[in-house]
């Protein structure tokens, strides 16, 4: 048998016959430990060593890996000395685009790794101001994946259930803790509401001219919120650039539910009604639609949005979207925010699904503009306020740039690209 494998197998044919030819020792049928070592090395070494070199290439010069050890990055990231997420990072990733997560080596004489988020590139001139974006005077407004990347959760529906099944409550302790936490976050500001575990908010039809108010209790602003336990660590700056999704029902046609933002002195509603919807920015319709009208009786997934002073409402996936005017003079710091539900002239069921943020941006300490040269790169974490970042060392080189991570491969329970 082990003849009829060796003599069926050409690479060790043609082995044996160029080493017999060359006065080379084989050995076919290897009779203790040494010679089959020395059958080992003699027909699989080179394939070994193939295999390995290959192996070693990839990961000095395509792919390697890296271990995130702050909270610069979070959510995005998951940072910690202990369990931080291993990322893979692609070295031939090419040159950074902006919203990019990228790794680099540091400033100066520094050989430490940072990943961070390109926001800045070569012969741009940045300014941040509101958490926003500036670039050569024009506000940067997020589009498609870098939209939807940046959006952080700051309150989930589903979160909620899964904190407390987690956690083993049963029953009316069930109950009671999806209550509480419920009251925590809403606040029954007019009208009658009535709370049903899988149902969301049921407002009572209010009486002529008045409103059933449900509304976020207590300050928006650029939290990091923990999905495993309902906590938000408090941010420092006030953040109205936000997204609600909502799942709505009118039990009434003549019934109308408005989803309402605002930011400072700034108001803006998306008016939902069996007649179809709109969006008003200050007072003025600025966007409305009859195709994307509400039937009574059957639920609709609605999400509406203020970020980078674009206004988008999405009605089961009909988008209606308008675009602010940008300020001439934007201020240092956002203004407070507002977010709440209005229902009038009939009954409706509101069920809160999902609040998010947009990333906010802290300016340098200086807060001056910053003047890109023709290879700098312009890296920020997306908790600016933890993060050790080119607000404080400067644009990042070519020379420094390492690559792009593509994936998250450990732990197994976080794997994912990130974004």
């Amino acid at each position: 048998a082990a003849a009829a494998t060796g003599f069926g197998d050409p690479w060790r044919i043609e082995t044996d016959l160029r080493r017999t030819a060359l006065g080379r020792r084989t050995v076919l049928f290897p009779s203790g430990v040494a010679e089959a070592l020395a059958g080992l090395a003699i027909y699989d070494a080179g394939m070994l060593l193939l295999i390995v070199g290959a192996i070693v290439f990839v990961r000095l010069q395509v792919f390697t890996a890296y271990h995130i050890p702050t909270r610069s990055m979070e959510p995005t990231l998951h940072g910690d000395r202990d369990d931080g997420d291993r990322i893979l990072v692609n070295r031939l990733a090419g040159t950074p685009e902006r919203w990019q997560i990228w790794v680099f080596e540091g400033w100066g004489t520094e050989r430490k790794n940072y990943v961070k988020r390109c926001a800045g590139l070569p012969n741009e001139r940045l300014r941040i101001r509101e958490g926003d974006l500036y670039v050569n005077d024009e506000l940067v407004r997020k589009d498609g994946d870098e939209y939807e990347a940046l959006l952080t959760p700051l309150w989930s529906w589903d979160d909620v259930h899964a904190r407390i099944a987690k956690g083993g409550a049963r029953g009316d302790e069930y109950v009671d803790a999806f209550y509480d936490e419920h009251f925590d976050t809403w606040e029954k500001v007019s009208g009658t509401w009535d709370l049903h575990i899988t149902e969301g908010y049921a407002a009572e039809a209010p009486a002529a001219g008045a409103d059933a108010v449900l509304r976020w209790a207590g300050p928006l602003q650029n939290d990091l919120y923990d999905p495993e336990t309902g906590e938000r660590d408090d941010g420092y700056h006030d953040c109205p650039d936000l997204r609600v999704t909502a799942e709505v029902e009118l039990a009434d046609p003549a019934a109308q539910v408005t989803l309402r933002l605002t930011r400072g002195a700034s108001s803006y509603e998306a008016r939902l009604g069996s007649d179809g919807v709109e969006v008003i920015a200050d007072g003025a319709v600025v966007a409305a639609s009859t195709a994307s009208a509400l039937r009574p009786g059957r639920p609709s997934t609605v999400s509406f949005s203020q970020v980078d002073r674009v206004l988008r409402l999405d009605v089961d996936g009909a988008l209606l979207r308008h675009d602010l005017p940008q300020p001439e003079n934007p201020r240092l710091n956002a203004t407070s925010a507002i977010l709440g539900f209005r229902v009038h002239d009939g009954a409706a069921r509101i069920r809160p699904i999902l609040v998010e943020r947009d990333v906010y941006y802290t300016p340098d300490l200086d807060n001056d503009d910053v003047v890109l040269g023709p290879h700098d790169f312009y890296m920020l974490g997306d908790t600016s306020e933890n993060s050790h970042d080119s607000r404080r060392n400067g644009a990042v080189p070519p020379a420094r740039l390492v690559g792009r991570p593509v994936f998250v491969v450990w732990p197994p329970a976080r794997w994912r690209i990130p974004r």
